[in-house]
């Protein structure tokens, strides 16, 4: 899974399958199932509506950061939303105990390997 960051004018589409990042640079592409977040930097950056609608569709979160580098909106796909919803209700129901030892195996995870844990 990738995370694509976008900090330069831009237009954004696709293609194909393929996300499509078109700059004064040049152009990039990265297949849209192994894109896992976008970011995206200024506000000469044009998303397609067609571009937005796959990402959400591939599960895809998409950060939109203002001028001042700050978050602005993020767009969250609604299935993801309604698992997201769903694995909240039944990490709320665990037994205080047993997420107490997951929330264990995790922190020890991270410290161990931090980057392959997230």
């Amino acid at each position: 899974m990738r995370i694509v960051t976008i900090e330069h004018p831009a237009e954004v589409h696709v293609r194909d399958d393929q996300l499509i990042v078109e700059q004064d640079a040049g152009t990039a592409s990265v297949p849209v199932e192994q894109v896992e977040l976008l970011v995206t930097y200024g506000p000469s950056i044009r998303i397609s509506t067609m571009a937005q609608t796959m990402l959400a569709q591939a599960g895809v979160v998409t950060i939109l950061c203002g001028r001042n580098h700050l978050p602005a909106a993020m767009v969250i796909p609604m299935e993801a939303n309604v698992r997201m919803a769903q694995v909240t209700a039944a990490q709320a129901a665990l037994p205080q105990d047993v997420a107490g030892k997951l929330w264990a195996v995790i922190i020890r995870c991270k410290i161990k390997k931090p980057g392959m844990c997230s």
